[in-house]
């Protein structure tokens, strides 16, 4: 079992990823993440009509190839940085609401040069509700 807080730097509420449902080394990650009644987001986004922010779905997806990256290759030394370096791809193809259950899917498209592309998609009770092509980099700070 993956402790989620190991390996990513995030801190609530910010750290999104609730379960590592599979992962193979630089294969792909399996995870999941409840978007809550509560939720912050969603209190402030759309409130007469609650929408879980797309901006918020991008982090989840940065987060969870983060995770698929410091797992396969190890957690960032004291002198790196990893950071979403490019957005392809990102289709959202319906809204997300409070008490969904997101499965989020990334496979690790190609690396090389500090350089990861990720692919993947979001599913919601099995329907496709995102899907994306993204870079993220590690990347000494000094």
């Amino acid at each position: 079992m993956i402790n989620i807080p190991d390996f990513l730097p995030h801190c609530f509420p910010f750290l999104l990823i609730d379960k590592v449902i599979a992962y193979q080394n630089n294969k792909y990650l399996y995870a999941l993440t409840k978007i809550a009644n509560n939720s912050f987001f969603l209190n402030i986004h759309y409130p007469e009509r609650p929408v879980f922010p797309g901006s918020i779905i991008l982090e989840i997806i940065a987060q969870s190839s983060g995770l698929l990256e410091f797992i396969s290759n190890g957690k960032l030394k004291k002198n790196e940085i990893y950071y979403l370096y490019k957005v392809n791809t990102l289709n959202f193809r319906c809204p997300i609401f409070a008490n969904n259950i997101l499965v989020i899917k990334v496979f690790v498209n190609e690396s090389r040069n500090y350089i990861t592309r990720f692919k993947g998609f979001i599913t919601v009770k099995d329907k496709i509700v995102c899907n994306f092509y993204i870079s993220c980099i590690r990347k000494c700070i000094y």
